[in-house]
């Protein structure tokens, strides 16, 4: 028997929570509370333990606030939240936490996030490097608590839009 891989293990977390959330069994509150109970934390943990290397992955995933939006702009959003779990160093987190992003991702389009929301998102995005950057971790923790809170909502919206009248 082969030995088990997180890959492999978050690939079937990931079928299980699809499966969940396209029968409409999960809300947006319960996958972003697993959000909230993973990342906050993890952005604290970050603060003490990322690397350099994390912390320019980190810097590379930052875009100018634009109205514009690009899949890969989109991309680098979800990987800013990644590499926050990474930085935390407990591949728990990683295998808990991408396939409730993966099922936000697939629920939901970013064309249908209201206008204007992606400057505020990226704007979060730097506040939270600040804060990993300084190794402040009540800040960090504090801001993506936040950031989380937003998304939550603009989430919610978004819900409410895709389903019929």
């Amino acid at each position: 028997m082969a030995e088990p891989s997180f890959g492999h293990i978050t690939a079937h977390v990931e079928a299980g929570v699809t499966l969940l959330a396209s029968a409409e069994a999960v809300t947006v509150d319960q996958l972003m509370e697993v959000r909230q109970l993973t990342e906050v934390p993890a952005a604290g943990a970050a603060a003490f333990r990322r690397t350099d290397e994390q912390l320019a992955e980190l810097r590379a995933t930052m875009y100018e606030p634009t109205t514009e939006v690009s899949e890969e702009m989109h991309l680098a959003h979800q990987e800013f939240h990644r590499i926050v779990l990474h930085a935390a160093g407990n591949p728990l987190l990683d295998l808990v936490t991408v396939p409730v992003f993966k099922v936000l991702s697939s629920r939901f389009s970013r064309d249908m996030a209201p206008r204007g929301v992606w400057p505020g998102v990226d704007a979060d995005h730097i506040g939270i490097y600040d804060a990993i950057a300084a190794r402040d971790s009540i800040t960090a923790m504090n801001l993506m608590r936040r950031h989380l809170d937003q998304l939550g909502d603009i989430y919610k919206q978004m819900d409410l839009l895709r389903r019929p009248s």
